[in-house]
């Protein structure tokens, strides 16, 4: 049998399929042929459990159109053994075949309808208030001004003194209540406080009549995703509300895990360079990924370039311990030796990869990978560029 990689119209490459020689993770997950001869296998969590990673979290870098959501998903058709949990936050809808044969639930936002905003955050005054100051600068889109952390600040505190946890549609009713703001401001400015308080409000009402309408638990009644689901953020689309909704999706997956209501698994971010850009969001989900090391999870993140990403996002780097290098623009060599300590002949490389071909970087071990698909996954995996078998 051969298989090749075809684009819409032109075949690109054939690979001859040898006798299986496991290299990584014994005999799990084969991804593909290693450049040298023999089998690549890819387990994070076994490779974490022996040592070999820094942690099970995947990074997966490459230009449009080369292959690494293809990737993504004949590792998980794979990969995913019986028991294990699996989160795809999916911004282009091309998942939903996947799910399918995985068994997981689809769902847009309307109709998870439980998810809670403030998952992952503590119950003490200080935690509400960074739960609410963090919601709030997502729901605004931008980073808040002093005075709006100071309303942020006098609400959570009303939230604390009245023991009960924060939901939207209490903090919707407490933007309507400019005497909250008291001694928080300076009188000079107390004017312009409320106007913030009141303009606050509608971007929070906004934010659950608008497009994520149904994503979130609004009234405080919170409901668990299912252990496999495909949340298709499709009609979201990816600025603010994207990383609002995606944020809140992984802060629950990982309470979820917490408090063992989903046996570990995977959780799959897709496209993320376009919830990344937001420095401040990023932090938020680089301390996620960290818990997510404990709690049994290995988070996916797919995105084009590093040069995409902030700076504050690009310390997400450092929290994945395996990378899958697709095709980089030359563009990217700065990125490349600074992030990876690529030398100018790998960087090379790195940008003349053809579709289906990564560099996957496994601690410090590197690998050059062709990757395949089985005639079964043609259809599953079935975008613009495909592997499929000949």
């Amino acid at each position: 049998m051969e298989l090749a990689w075809q684009a819409t119209t032109d075949a690109l490459a054939r690979i001859p399929v040898p006798t299986a020689s496991p290299l990584t993770g014994g005999e799990r997950n084969p991804l593909g042929l290693l450049a040298t001869g023999g089998t690549f296998c890819f387990d994070p969590f076994d490779l974490y459990a022996r040592g070999q990673i820094t942690n099970p979290n995947l990074l997966v870098l490459g230009d449009v159109g080369r292959g690494k959501s293809t990737m993504v998903k004949t590792f998980l058709h794979r990969g995913l053994g019986e028991g294990q949990s699996l989160a795809i936050v999916d911004p282009k809808g091309e998942y939903r075949e996947l799910g399918k044969v995985l068994g997981a639930t689809w769902l847009a936002p309307g109709d998870t309808g439980g998810i809670d905003p403030f998952a992952g955050y503590g119950s003490s005054p200080s935690e509400v208030a960074t739960a609410v100051l963090a919601f709030i600068s997502l729901a605004l889109g931008r980073d808040p001004t002093d005075v709006e952390k100071a309303v942020a600040a006098a609400i959570a505190r009303h939230l604390a003194a009245e023991r009960r946890p924060p939901s939207i549609r209490h903090l919707i009713h407490l933007c309507g209540r400019p005497s909250l703001v008291g001694a928080m401001v300076p009188t000079i400015l107390r004017g312009e406080a409320e106007r913030l308080m009141a303009a606050m409000g509608m971007d929070l009402e906004r934010v659950v009549t608008g497009d994520l309408a149904g994503l979130f638990a609004v009234d405080g009644r919170t409901k668990p995703l299912p252990e496999r689901v495909v949340i298709d953020l499709g009609a979201v689309g990816s600025g603010e509300l994207g990383a609002l909704a995606t944020a809140a999706i992984l802060r629950s997956r990982i309470a979820d895990l917490a408090l063992r209501r989903i046996g570990a698994g995977y959780v799959v971010l897709d496209e993320a360079w376009s919830v990344l850009r937001d420095g401040k969001n990023a932090a938020s989900i680089r301390s996620l990924l960290k818990l997510s090391r404990a709690y049994g999870a290995s988070v996916i993140a797919v995105t084009h370039r590093l040069s995409d990403l902030s700076s504050g996002a690009r310390e997400l780097v450092r929290e994945c311990g395996s990378v899958s290098l697709f095709s980089q623009g030359i563009g990217e060599a700065a990125e490349l030796q600074e992030w990876f300590g690529f030398d100018p002949l790998r960087c090379s490389l790195a940008s003349d990869l053809p579709r289906g071909r990564a560099i996957w970087l496994l601690g410090r071990r590197e690998f050059l990978v062709d990757h395949v698909v089985k005639p079964s996954e043609a259809g599953m995996v079935d975008t613009d560029s495909r592997m499929v078998a000949r």
